[in-house]
């Protein structure tokens, strides 16, 4: 049904707005002259507002490949800004420089501005303007990862820009908003917040936009498995933004059509896109592409198991992901917010004062019948506090031994929850000195047999028979190594310890798909995180245990494991197409199996829970482990 819709809406419409996209964007300004030599005509005469208005100009052209330049001008221009300069052009002022910090990556410089953009918006009343200024800081904390803000500005800018039929604003919101929803994988909010921004397209004839919106239907498809599509709808977008020479866009694109090939298996052709997108980030020293690009080479090298290609990238990608993302940044930017929210309040404030003064004479009337009432029910209840003092007494001590119960129910609880996790921790920590022992200890010692069988056996003189035995010994002993190394990983995935729990997951899959007993598939969110290896070893453990029961039990052709992040928890969605079973009934017996049980245990050891999803007439077997982040 989902794909059906998307078909419908977007399809056949793509096709014909890009028959209609006309012109060329172009560069042109309102005069020929460079920023520098308008900076030098500023020094001779920094109240010319025609001036100004040029050199604005000219930034706001070189806001997204210059940015630092833009950043230089501006501090210039702020020192000296014009005598009567009008609140409009100050505020385009103030956003101008916003959008430079927000290509350079310094958001809570972009931030800061971006308010001061809006404060005199605001008091200017352009519904408009405000429209977009809300719709810039939504991206501020989108591109911080802060979800929760980010969705109240797009849903108050795009509220403001339908109110007022503000077609621009409609488009740009919109597009935001169905790229939120997809990263929250609601894909229906996603498809109608893209289909509104496509339909003003259509009835304004804007097609500037169009490659953006393209490129998120690119993601949406790519979620949902769908990567040839993914790539067609890529292709497109990047047509579109080479035409208009949008070359941060260009650069997003390519990054997105390597990710679809990636997906597809195409590492070739996935390696070319993302090498394009790398230098075009390079050169623009945009570090929000660097980032992306970093992540996309270094899941290309994973995949490849090239571990210092893998390693190279990843220490870029963490130290890019350090820089933006870090918690003295994220401080800033909600410092900032509670400024302007204080300001605001502060003139809220001087407004209620206003309106208390004019209605002093009837809150001093309120107040007056306000005290005779409080006198008379000080009256009534004196009259029913003996009758009552003895049952509230009563009801206290009740009150309090059920709290104190409650108290050493919940301490008994933890007590249990840190011995069984101390357990586990014990138990895993045996293993892998065993793994260790095996690796380092028997491993050596199989060699060094095999190299004496093979002198014998390089020794002449010796009849055939003897000769065929000993080269029989030698490959029994290469067997037993092959064993000895499988055991040491089977008991402690490297990978697990290395990559994580992502990584380990999609290695066991291939494993199982190349014995070609049935079929396995991982998918894994952009965003799942790693957490402390307690977690990650027990998360591994119970995913193992679920796919030993269906191999034994389920008759399945198909296991399809999801992962991803949902408000600080890692959810874990296990399914087979097996026979499957009435969990309910299961669950009641008072003798589970130990398969079960070890998954509960384990599921307590890290304050996770689980949720059974399968239903006995459908067939097959779905569950859904939930584990808190910071569980330990």
């Amino acid at each position: 049904m989902l794909t059906k819709l998307i078909h419908k809406t977007f399809l056949i419409i793509v096709c014909v707005v890009l028959c209609s996209v006309v012109g060329i964007k172009t560069n042109a300004v309102a005069r020929s002259s460079t920023p520098d030599s308008l900076m030098q005509l500023w020094t001779d005469s920094p109240d010319d507002t025609l001036l100004f208005d040029d050199i604005l100009k000219q930034l706001h052209i070189l806001n997204q490949n210059a940015p630092d330049q833009v950043i230089s001008y501006g501090r210039a221009l702020f020192r000296q800004m014009p005598q009567g300069l009008s609140d409009e052009k100050q505020a385009d002022f103030y956003n101008t420089l916003g959008i430079a910090y927000y290509y350079a990556n310094e958001y809570d410089s972009a931030l800061q501005y971006f308010l001061k953009t809006l404060a005199v918006r605001e008091a200017i009343g352009r519904p408009e303007s405000i429209s977009n200024s809300l719709n810039s800081i939504g991206n501020i904390y989108y591109g911080t990862r802060q979800y929760d803000d980010c969705l109240e500005y797009y849903e108050k800018a795009l509220a403001i820009a339908i109110q007022s039929d503000y077609s621009r604003g409609i488009i740009a919101t919109s597009t935001n908003l169905g790229a939120y929803y997809t990263t929250r994988k609601d894909f229906d909010l996603a498809i109608e917040h893209f289909a509104k921004a496509y339909e003003t397209i259509q009835q304004v004839g804007d097609s500037t936009r169009l490659a953006i919106i393209l490129n998120n239907m690119a993601t949406l498809r790519r979620q949902l498995n769908q990567n040839e599509e993914a790539i067609r709808y890529d292709r497109q977008a990047l047509e579109i933004a080479l035409k208009f020479d949008e070359i941060w866009e260009v650069a997003y694109i390519h990054n997105s059509i390597g990710e679809s090939y990636m997906a597809l298996g195409q590492n070739a052709t996935a390696y070319d896109h993302f090498k394009k997108a790398l230098l075009m980030a390079d050169s623009m020293n945009a570090l929000d592409l660097q980032l992306y690009s970093y992540r996309m080479m270094t899941r290309y090298y994973a995949g490849m198991g090239n571990v210092n290609g893998f390693q190279k990238y990843f220490d870029l990608y963490q130290a890019a992901q350090d820089s933006i993302f870090d918690n003295e940044r994220r401080k800033t930017l909600a410092d900032f917010r509670v400024r302007y929210q204080t300001q605001q309040k502060e003139k809220e404030n001087e407004l209620q004062k206003m309106i208390i003064a004019r209605q002093s004479a009837v809150n001093a009337f309120l107040i007056v019948v306000s005290v005779l009432i409080l006198l008379m029910g000080l009256l009534i209840y004196g009259r029913y506090r003996q009758k009552h003092r003895i049952n509230t007494q009563l009801e206290r001590k009740v009150s309090e031994r059920t709290q104190s119960l409650q108290e050493e129910i919940a301490e008994r609880r933890k007590l249990e929850q840190r011995i069984l996790s101390t357990t586990i921790e014990t138990e895993e920590r045996e293993r892998k000195r065993f793994s260790e022992d095996l690796h380092d200890g028997l491993g050596p010692l199989l060699s060094t047999v095999k190299m004496y069988v093979d002198l014998i056996n390089n020794k002449s003189g010796k009849p055939q028979q003897q000769q065929q035995l000993i080269a029989k010994a030698g490959e029994l002993l290469d067997e037993a190594i092959i064993s000895t190394r499988q055991i040491a990983n089977n008991l402690t995935p490297n990978l697990l310890n290395d990559f994580g729990l992502a990584e380990a997951l999609q290695h066991f899959a291939r494993q199982i798909n190349a014995s070609g007993s049935l079929q396995m598939d991982v998918e894994v969110a952009a965003d799942f995180p790693r957490v402390p290896s307690v977690i990650e070893v027990a998360l591994y453990r119970i995913v193992a245990e679920l796919i030993s029961n269906t191999l034994k039990h389920a008759r399945a052709s198909k296991i399809t494991i999801r992962l991803w992040l949902d408000d600080q928890q890692l959810i874990i969605e296990y399914h087979d197409d097996g026979i499957g079973f009435d969990s309910q009934v299961v669950m009641q017996k008072p003798h589970r199996g130990l398969g079960l049980t070890n998954i509960i245990s384990r599921l307590r050891s890290i304050s996770g829970r689980y949720q059974l999803l399968s239903q006995p007439e459908a067939g097959g077997f779905r569950v859904r482990i939930l584990a808190p982040v910071n569980s330990l």
